[in-house]
């Protein structure tokens, strides 16, 4: 093995064998006819080529060339030990360096080119196939390989001729672009711009192209079969009735036909493994869909607002994420497997066909393997009182209680994964406690306006409170949180009145916007590694008392501490120093803050970060700057503010209008802005320099019109 492979199989991390060629291959021709080369395990330095056997690929990779024909097609297929299987790629560096190698034809087995494939080695025909799923940008860097442009587009050769495979786009991006009529594949990324691509008539792959591309099918037709549908490939195809997907396609890509509302019919081959995002939305398909048992993954809204009837989903789906059926009005059937473990906000919002097996009081989505496994929708549910889940219940769908307006306890959750968003919203007398530690995903809103709600237990597995979560949840006095939550997202506890403290675990990271805005919070003490303070968190919360802000913290939206009562006690540190906090305006200008510690480390105070009313200041050691605008009308008439030794600029207004009696500047100030420190005369209140007399660099209006000033004092007592 060398060493460059050496470094592929730590990386990959793969299960691998390394197998060589046993014989000498057989003598190579220019011709695409392909060949298959029989292979042993042991190792041996005269054969034609290196290979790799990738479980995860099925197949195959050359990691290298051997041999010294000057022309070579590529083999199918590998035979080891009677087992015979395809080579589907070419590995990075695999020809590099090979000066005796003039011409390549690929096998069309092979789906992939790796980096520097290619690289400084002397080839200069290479025949490619329209089944190459990826071309990596940096597999022919170096190399004499010959190129074919026409209209802008550079081809590669393939079977069908000279411009077989479009490879990359040097035009503008705003062109109408035709493809050469043997064009038979299109590479990733190869129209990104806002181009007007018309197809060829033998094009069978599309690569990724960008959102603003538009792409036309050839003039006269409405129907494609495709071996690879990339991202956006035919979104908003406007003459698009029929496709069909060629067995030995994995994947459609995100986007790849949404818009295009004249698609009728399509075929879905059991090879098919992901349908990607927004892949079928806002097409009028009337599918039904049974996917094979080797599917694996839907994509977020995949079939939004379209017209499909129904699907059955294989054993081995684990999610329908966020939108898949959004707005799919005829939709009527949904069987699911019994390994399903999750179902997205909005899975099945308006699909008003849609009811589910009807059990009586509720109504199940469920499949083969799947009695009763989602709770679809409760029924009667302005009566229900009390609900009891069935033992199969996994998954409570989004908006599943929404507004059982009496229902006043709520069902057992212990075998339930999945609580879906606004899954109980509105329960109006819903009481008591929420145990939710079993629960391994809680939604958006899952009990907002549940107004008599006592207690949370959050969940063991969830490490974010969602939002909206618990928003106006008047009675919640206590939520425990078994294990540290990084994210409290925004709004989640907003006006929770009875919520007097909460204990934050370390390992929080982010509060969003106000999480807790109107809560009976009378402590806030945030951990040692928390980062971010949203706008408003913790505004209007009148009760709030003492707040302990970290250094960790980088980030404080404006108006945190709004409205937060007349007697807060708060300490704060390194934030005072960030970009992010300048104009925080952290009190809104409302808040009566009885004490005002800033921790010892803190050199600079950014503008405008106070703008409440401070009676008590206590400032570092250690502080050098203290920005525009942030303790005017602080103090009270009873104390002295002392600045700190040390301290060297004080910008425009910070202590205009302020009350204290008495203010001491010591002489390592050398700089002060207009109006600084410009006080009312009539209240009696002192300066007190320490400097014997005005430095040049302070502003001959630092004080305003201000004229009680002692020169050369000391500290009065």
């Amino acid at each position: 093995m060398n060493g460059k492979l050496g470094n592929l199989l730590v990386l990959c991390g793969l299960s691998l064998s390394l197998l060589s060629c046993g014989t000498p291959g057989p003598k190579r021709s220019s011709s695409s006819e392909t060949e298959s080369l029989s292979i042993s395990a042991t190792p041996t330095q005269d054969s034609d080529y290196r290979l790799n056997y990738y479980e995860e690929l099925g197949g195959y990779l050359i990691e290298d060339y051997l041999g010294h024909e000057p022309s070579i097609t590529l083999p199918s297929y590998a035979t080891c030990d009677g087992a015979t299987r395809p080579i589907v790629g070419i590995s990075e560096y695999a020809f590099a360096s090979r000066n005796n190698l003039d011409a390549v034809v690929l096998s069309p087995t092979i789906r992939s080119i790796g980096a520097y494939a290619f690289y400084q080695s002397s080839v200069k025909s290479l025949v490619v196939t329209p089944y190459l799923d990826y071309i990596d940008p940096n597999a022919f860097v170096s190399a004499p390989i010959a190129f074919f442009t026409k209209g802008g587009v550079r081809y590669l050769p393939t079977e069908k001729g000279t411009y077989g495979f479009a490879i990359g786009y040097q035009g503008d991006d705003k062109s109408a672009v035709s493809l050469q009529i043997e064009c038979q594949a299109v590479g990733d990324d190869v129209f990104l711009g806002g181009q007007k691509v018309t197809l060829s008539p033998n094009v069978i792959s599309i690569g990724r192209v960008g959102l603003e591309t538009q792409i036309k099918l050839s003039p006269g037709h409405n129907a494609i079969a495709l071996t690879k549908v990339g991202d956006y490939a035919l979104h908003n195809c406007s003459s698009l009735e029929e496709v069909t997907f060629e067995q030995g396609l994995t994947r459609i890509g995100d986007h790849a036909f949404q818009g295009c509302r004249l698609l009728k019919r399509a075929n879905f081959p059991s090879s098919l493994k992901e349908i990607g995002s927004y892949a079928f939305s806002e097409t009028d398909l009337p599918l039904s869909l049974t996917l094979a048992g080797n599917f694996k993954s839907l994509g977020e809204g995949a079939f939004d607002h379209s017209n499909i009837k129904s699907i059955v989903l294989p054993e081995g789906i684990t999610s329908i994420p966020d939108s898949c059926f959004n707005g799919c009005v005829e939709l009527t059937e949904v069987l699911v497997p019994s390994t399903l473990t999750h179902v997205g906000p909005s899975a099945f919002d308006g699909c008003v066909k849609l009811e589910g097996v009807d059990y009586g009081d509720a109504y199940y989505l469920e499949g083969p393997r799947a009695r009763k496994k989602i709770l679809y929708r409760l029924a009667k549910k302005e009566s229900v009182q009390h609900f009891e889940l069935d033992s199969n219940t996994t998954i409570i769908c989004a908006k599943a209680f929404s507004g059982a307006s009496s229902l006043l306890t709520l069902p057992d959750l212990s075998n339930v994964t999945t609580l879906g968003e606004y899954a109980f919203s509105g329960c109006l007398s819903l009481a008591g406690n929420a145990d939710l530690s079993p629960v391994t995903y809680v939604g958006e809103g899952a009990f907002a306006n549940c107004p008599n709600l006592g207690s949370v237990v959050w969940s063991n597995a969830q490490n974010h409170v969602p939002k909206h979560c618990f928003y106006s949840c008047g009675a919640l006095s206590s939520i425990a949180f078994p294990t540290p939550v990084t994210k409290i997202e925004e709004a989640s506890f907003y006006d929770c009145s009875a919520l007097a403290s909460i204990s934050f675990l370390k390992g929080l990271q982010v509060i969003e916007s106000n999480a807790f805005s109107g809560c009976g919070l009378q402590m806030v003490e945030l951990p040692q590694g928390t980062k971010e303070v949203g706008s408003d968190a913790f505004s209007g919360c009148s009760s709030l008392q003492r707040v302990y802000f970290p250094d960790s913290i980088v980030s404080i939206g404006e108006g945190a501490l709004e409205n937060c009562g007349h007697a807060l006690d708060l300490s704060i540190g390194k934030p005072v120093e960030s970009n992010s906090l300048a104009n925080a305006a952290l009190f809104g200008g409302s808040t009566h803050v009885a004490r005002l510690s800033i921790h010892e480390g803190v050199s600079e105070i950014k503008d405008n970060v106070f703008d409440g009313e401070i009676e008590e200041l206590h400032l570092p050691s250690t502080l050098r700057i203290i920005g525009a605008d942030n303790f005017s009308s602080s103090g009270n008439e009873n104390n002295i503010l002392e600045l700190p030794k040390g301290l060297a600029t004080v910008k425009a207004r910070a202590f205009q209008s302020c009350r204290y009696r008495a203010i001491y500047i010591p002489d390592s100030v050398t700089q002060i802005e207009r109006n600084a420190f410009s006080l009312d005369t009539k209240k009696g209140q002192t300066i007190y320099c320490e400097a014997p007399s005005k430095p040049e660099g302070w502003h001959k209006e630092w004080a305003g019109s201000f004229q009680n000033i002692v020169w050369g004092a000391a500290m009065p007592a």
